[in-house]
């Protein structure tokens, strides 16, 4: 063998044309050149030879690594043809084996074993390579069936190790004995029936006509219903193999294909008829494979297609497609074609479009990367961009001002961030005296979903179009059926993930929306705000226009808004010292008590024809005034809110915290006497 190597390297499809392999002549070997590491110099490849690999006859012999025991060289390939005498094997044991391999555990530098003069023979056992311990190299065995083995050693460009060394001897092994020093077993196989005996564990090596441990069972052909390609073909297993013959009546033409005589005189068969000899009086119509005799049929000599999803001759055979993924399939022969998203004999593999020769997705600038998914891809659009169609992504913050259409953030790449920005933004805009409603059809989660110590990204909706307008909503408060807003512009922002670490990449499943302009008059609602609210107008300040809810006015209550509150009743008191509450629709109305009038400072004082009193002596306030139609004065004490009479003495009433609590609240919104009030509308909306 011939070792090149060279400073720079090129693939062995680089080689010129010209190029042509070199043998030389040694004293001990015909070598010719295995290893190669190519430097091309205008079309042709330069190197140095070094020898590595050769022909071995001897008896026994060692055969190792190139270097060996120094570190073997990049880009070798070595082969060795080791032959000995007829009715010998050769057994190959290791004393040394320590070769490159990956981490993950998959070989990049490696030994193989053929069993016979070149590796178009089968391979002896799997590859070896990687570090191997002293003890199981001593006990790695690779024996021949044959007096001829081949040895392959390769290495790659990505460094070395010390490489291997291993010894071989001639053993005596007549055919169909086995042994692990010496060949003393006798095989077990059915020799006549046996390729060979495996020489160190006595496994019989069967022809292709038999099975079996000893290879003393007949192998059924007939199984596979395509062993016979004749439409009207039958087989048969015969000693040894198969035969293809007609349906019994049917004849062979000069080519071989099975045809109708035309013996038959009775029945008007749509296809074949049958007159075997054995019975001239009975005919039979035959079917090709992929038809059936109609079982409706009560003359039995019409054919009709095979059910779906069956197959073959008389339709017995159910097709084995995986039928989600079937196009189509072949009724003579069960053949599956599959969808284009799908490969394999059954249809019951993924096709890897990303892979594929062709991209699926518009690559360009990196605006994508192509995902593939069971029986289809993805084009999963880069941060910053969003799907414009199936295989392109577009640049995401559009202003849109079509009436209806959809958002669809789709999947794409994301990097969690330590700072919140906006990452994308979407803003609707509508015809003035319109609203924008939008749906969320689909909301992915992502990280942080996943991992507690992060927020997942999300979207806000602001009722305008800038950020500095009202929030209508946040996809972390969850997803409301509908949101709409009160003008005729929304803005939507997408906000990444956000964690205290930086640079971790993930996939976001992002969100689809469908979003609508349209009027939506007042006390309105539904999905077009073409529904009447059944609020009482009058007492109510609006109506929710997606939900019907309505916001009643001050002093009025119920789903409807048509139960008036009667705040003379409630357990504050509405009123301020010395006056009556009278209840109204929708409101109330203070009056200072008898002989009292309400001043400039909304106090109850004395009215113009009363006075204080001169007889009873009250506490707080007494009042001497003449009731109507009365001629002669009368004197009252009046008590302060929170105080009672007693006699003529204003004592405390027992009452609790909450108590005096719930009347301040009541007089500081409800009192008309303070200038002061709540805008209900306001706060509302």
């Amino acid at each position: 063998m011939v070792f090149l190597t060279c400073s720079a390297r090129c693939s062995f499809d680089m080689i010129h044309p010209n190029f042509e392999p070199v043998t030389m002549t040694a004293k001990t070997s015909i070598l010719s050149i295995i290893v190669i590491q190519l430097t091309l110099l205008n079309g042709y490849c330069f190197g140095q030879f070094i020898d590595c690999g050769g022909e071995l006859s001897d008896q026994a012999g060692v055969i190792t690594s190139p270097n060996f025991p120094s570190n073997y060289p990049d880009d070798a390939v070595c082969q060795w043809h080791i032959t000995v005498a007829t009715n010998q094997v050769i057994s190959l044991t290791f004393t040394r084996l320590d070769l490159d391999r990956y981490a993950d555990q998959n070989c990049v530098d490696y030994l193989v074993f053929y069993d016979g003069p070149n590796d178009q023979y089968p391979r002896i056992g799997n590859a070896y390579c990687g570090y191997n311990s002293e003890e199981s190299t001593l006990n790695i065995l690779v024996r021949s069936n044959s007096n001829k083995m081949t040895v392959i050693f390769k290495s790659d460009s990505m460094g070395s190790r010390i490489g291997f060394s291993a010894s071989y001897r001639a053993i005596d092994c007549q055919p169909f004995t086995y042994g692990r020093e010496t060949c003393n077993n006798e095989c077990p196989c059915n020799k006549s029936n046996t390729d060979y005996c495996n020489s160190l564990t006595g496994q019989c090596m069967c022809n292709s006509n038999w099975i079996g441990w000893d290879c003393s069972v007949l192998v059924d052909h007939c199984q596979d219903p395509n062993t016979c390609s004749d439409l009207y073909g039958v087989c048969a297993n015969v000693l040894g193999g198969y035969e293809c013959r007609c349906k019994p009546g049917l004849t062979k033409d000069s080519t071989g294909q099975c045809q109708d005589p035309g013996e038959c005189t009775q029945k008007q068969c749509s296809h074949f008829c049958g007159v075997t000899s054995t019975n001239p009086l009975q005919e039979t119509c035959y079917c090709p494979k992929g038809m059936m005799l109609n079982s409706t049929d009560e003359t039995q000599t019409q054919c009709v297609d095979c059910p779906q999803w069956y197959y073959g001759d008389n339709c017995g055979f159910p097709a084995q497609c995986r039928q989600s993924n079937t196009e189509s399939y072949n009724k003579t022969n069960g053949l599956c074609h599959c969808y284009l998203n799908w490969t394999s004999t059954y249809c019951d593999q993924d096709f890897d479009e990303c892979n594929f020769l062709k991209q699926p997705c518009e690559l360009e600038k990196d605006h994508a990367s192509c995902f593939n998914t069971l029986g289809s891809f993805e084009c999963r659009c880069s941060p910053g961009y969003e799907p414009k169609n199936e295989t392109t992504c577009d640049e995401c913050g559009k202003i849109i001002t079509k009436a209806e259409g959809t958002i669809d953030s789709g999947y794409h790449l994301q990097y969690i961030s330590t700072t919140l920005y906006p990452e994308c933004n979407w803003t609707i805009e509508a015809p003035e005296g319109q609203v924008v409603s939008i749906s969320f059809t689909r909301f992915g989660y992502d990280v942080g979903y996943y991992w507690s110590s992060c927020s997942s990204s999300y979207v806000t909706i602001y009722d305008g179009n800038t950020t500095s307008s009202n929030v209508i909503h946040d996809t972390r408060w969850g997803l409301p059926s509908i949101i709409r807003t009160s003008g005729n512009k929304m803005l939507l922002v997408r906000y990444p993930a956000y964690c205290n670490d930086d640079g971790y990449g993930f996939i976001s499943s992002g969100f689809n929306a469908s979003y609508w302009t349209h009027e939506c008059p007042k006390f309105m609602y539904g999905q077009n705000c073409s529904i009447p609210c059944s609020c009482h107008i009058n007492n109510t300040v609006s109506c929710n226009s997606i939900y019907s809810f309505c916001y009643c006015k001050s002093g009025w209550t119920g789903s409807d808004c048509s139960l008036d509150i009667d705040e003379c009743s409630q357990k504050y008191y509405p009123c301020s010292d010395y006056t009556v509450c009278i209840n109204l629709p929708g409101t109330y109305q203070c009056q200072c008590k008898p002989g009292l009038v309400l001043d400039s400072n909304y106090q109850c004082s004395y009215a113009v024809d009363s006075s204080a009193c001169t007889s009873r002596n009250c506490s707080n306030m007494c009042v001497s005034y003449t009731p109507e139609n009365e001629t002669s004065p009368i004197e009252e004490c009046y008590c302060p809110l929170g105080m009672e009479m007693v006699g003529n003495q204003c004592e405390s009433r027992k009452i609790n915290s909450s108590m005096i609590y719930d009347d301040l609240l009541f007089k500081i919104f409800f009192n008309p006497f303070n200038n002061f009030f709540l805008d209900l509308e306001s706060f509302n909306s």
